[in-house]
């Protein structure tokens, strides 16, 4: 009757076991799910600020040009 018991008893434990692993891999995916949306977000802002960056540069090499014609004319005129 005693290894009835300890069989019941592991055969619970390993359920257990077994149900843990299940939630222990449902919570991993849901964090891998969660890192890769957050990792994505991420990219997306920096992303956006490099363009932001890119933009202004292009705009300020611009004016630079712009200035430095501007300042050649004057220049040639003298």
């Amino acid at each position: 009757m005693n290894s009835n018991l300890e069989k019941e008893k592991n055969s619970g434990l390993l359920e257990l076991d077994d149900k843990k692993e299940e939630f222990e891999e449902e919570c991993n995916d849901e964090d891998k799910v969660l890192d890769v949306l957050s990792l994505r977000k991420m990219i997306k802002m920096k992303r956006r600020r490099a363009n932001a960056a890119c933009l202004e540069l292009e705009q300020e090499r611009m004016e630079a040009a712009t200035a430095a014609e501007e300042t050649m004319g004057m220049i040639l005129r003298l």
